[in-house]
């Protein structure tokens, strides 16, 4: 019978790591049938009621595992979604910043000498005007990201269901939230990077629109004239916050596709790759997908549903640093030839499901099966984002 478990995996996998973890933890490592939902903040509780009210996805009864590959009709859809929401995203980014700049130009027109007045006016309209745009960037990402479950047949809420892992999957890609890194209580993401290095980074993400506005003023200040009043200045966020807003809804809706494909094509992949697996190779391909979450540094949603699947019917679970690299590639070294090429060929999933490739996963797929397969990586990638599924690599080489 199918079972729900809500588990806050802020503390269930410090309890798993100290042998103490309670029946529900243990239920997920081993129970099929169960369904895990981490607990969410605020912000997804308002995605997931948001989602829920728009009603349900899959309206043909054609469930997740029953679709593979994408049709040419369903593949226009999702570029028609994408392109009209990237162009709504980039307009209310520029009528955002438009705001701010004409209540720039009045503030400095009628309180020249008074900054507080100045300030008051210029930052309320600002403020204002960025809360608006926030608010309708989220909703247009949470209704894109709904139709695009829809074109996909991903149903969000089975059973009628207030809360689902999938819904929770969805959400998170929309509101640009990151991923659990404790999801799973043996992968550690960030086994290879360093706290100071995920600090810049998060800082870095934080503050590149405002170095990009800042930047775009300096130089246009440099071009045109020194004394241009600094309130006109203002405009020149119109197009840099247009530009900003389109990229970002991009890379959402991309991942929030990544996301919505993704377990589709590991049922129709894994099962066939791992089919009457040893559990020398079950092992090994576990510690396949751990390698690429550190070298991704992220533990993304499909690389958990491929742990979760591998564990379930092998009845193997490595629990000691499957993410370490040294201990992978002695794994390897244990296997036939045959069994050898299976575990690559799930490394290359692996490397592929999130929708990214990193540097450091290419590298190692190189080191473990030569450059002509690692060089294969980026058009498969290619292929699994355009909905065609995902095949063989290591076969596609001999």
């Amino acid at each position: 019978m199918h079972q729900r478990v809500i588990i806050d995996w802020s503390e269930e996998t410090g309890r798993l790591k100290r042998g103490i973890g309670d029946e529900a933890s243990e239920k997920f490592m081993k129970d099929s049938d169960v369904e895990v939902v981490s607990k969410a903040g605020p912000l997804e509780k308002a995605g997931h009621a948001l989602l829920r009210r728009m009603g349900p996805t899959c309206p043909d009864g054609t469930s997740l595992e029953d679709q593979r590959v994408l049709t040419d009709e369903e593949q226009l859809q999702l570029r028609n979604i994408v392109r009209w929401t990237v162009f709504r995203a980039g307009l209310v980014g520029a009528l955002s910043a438009c705001a701010a700049a004409i209540a720039a130009v009045y503030a400095e027109q009628w309180f020249p000498d008074n900054k507080i007045n100045y300030w008051l006016l210029f930052g309320g309209v600002s403020a204002l005007a960025a809360m608006l745009e926030v608010g309708f960037l989220y909703y247009d990402s949470l209704r894109a990201v709904h139709r695009i479950s829809n074109a996909c047949d991903v149903e969000l809420f089975p059973e009628g269901d207030d809360r689902s892992a999938m819904a929770g999957v969805m959400v998170r890609a929309a509101m640009e939230l990151p991923n659990p890194p404790d999801s799973d209580p043996y992968v550690n993401p960030f086994r290879e990077a360093s706290k100071l290095k995920i600090l810049l980074g998060v800082l870095m993400y934080k503050g590149k629109v405002l170095v990009s506005n800042a930047l775009a003023k300096v130089l246009i200040r440099k071009i045109f004239a020194r004394g241009a009043a600094r309130a006109w200045l203002e405009f020149v966020a119109v197009p840099v916050t247009a530009i900003w807003n389109a990229v970002i809804c991009f890379w959402v809706l991309r991942e929030a596709r990544v996301r919505a494909i993704g377990p589709s094509a590991i049922l129709e992949s894994l099962p066939v790759m791992l089919e009457n697996a040893s559990p020398e190779l079950a092992a090994s391909a576990q510690r396949a997908v751990g390698c690429c979450v550190a070298a991704s540094r992220d533990l993304h949603p499909n690389h958990l549903q491929m742990l979760v699947w591998m564990r379930q019917r092998s009845g193997v679970k490595v629990t000691d640093e499957p993410e370490d690299r040294a201990r992978f590639q002695q794994s390897l070294d244990g296997l036939d030839e045959v069994e050898r090429r299976v575990a690559v060929d799930v490394f290359a999933m692996a490397a592929i499901i999130d929708g990214r490739v990193s540097a450091r996963e290419r590298k190692l797929l190189e080191k473990i099966a030569g450059n002509e397969v690692a060089n294969s990586l980026r058009s498969r990638l290619h292929d699994f984002r355009m909905g065609r599924g995902l095949g063989s690599i290591t076969a596609e080489q001999s």
